[in-house]
């Protein structure tokens, strides 16, 4: 794993290639990485989760693709931020079988790879803690086995579109804070003749996208 440019966002696909579908993160980064996308690092951590913290050190926002046991049929794609993994999933919601929320009340989400990045980051770099979101795949098998179960890998192909369009979701968020940005800073300046540096920076809403909406987000 070589340390990567400063891009805004990265997408790391987490996961063991030696155990089935949890390894389908590592197999959803691949395909991603046959189309590269300006502004966007993707990466393959695996369950090198340490050695992950500095090649993303310069993420602001990262997007983990990994296998994540919801209690859903295998194959189903859950989105939600990297706050619920730990815990019981919230009330209200959805129960599409295809595209499940996570915040599923009789549920726990069990993702230890995601967990043990953001651990990571806490950890080794405190002062910079970027916004995690998991998208995951309800394995079907986590045995000794380098092939994807048939539902997960029906599954993998919407795994990378759902990925592709947060993160182009995401750029255009980011752009448009830093437009707004420079508008309030040239306004500063005009006005006192020194930038505005204590200037309240806007929070990031959900990223939902016209032909895509990850549900289970909790922003």
């Amino acid at each position: 794993m070589t340390a990567l440019r400063a891009s805004p966002i990265a997408i790391a696909g987490l996961g063991n290639l030696l155990c089935s579908d949890d390894g389908v993160g590592i197999h959803a980064v691949r395909l991603l990485k046959s189309v590269p996308m300006d502004g966007v690092d993707i990466v393959e951590v695996g369950t090198a989760v340490l050695h992950a913290v500095d090649c993303l050190a310069n993420a602001e926002r990262i997007l983990l693709l990994d296998a994540v046991r919801a209690g859903r049929p295998p194959g189903t794609i859950c989105c939600f931020d990297a706050d619920l993994v730990a815990g019981p999933g919230a009330a209200n919601g959805s129960q599409d079988d295809t595209f499940a929320s996570a915040n599923n009340p009789s549920h726990e989400l069990l993702s230890v790879h995601s967990l043990g990045l953001r651990e990571a980051f806490c950890l080794l770099s405190p002062e910079r803690q970027p916004r995690f979101t998991v998208i995951g795949v309800e394995p079907g098998s986590i045995a000794y086995g380098t092939e994807l179960t048939p539902e997960v890998a029906d599954a993998l192909p919407r795994l990378v579109a759902v990925a592709r369009s947060i993160a182009w979701h995401w750029l255009g968020e980011l752009a448009a804070l830093r437009s707004e940005s420079g508008r309030q800073t040239s306004v500063g300046t005009a006005r006192s003749g020194l930038p505005l540096e204590n200037a309240e920076r806007p929070v990031c809403s959900g990223f939902g996208t016209a032909s895509v909406k990850p549900r289970g987000i909790q922003t």
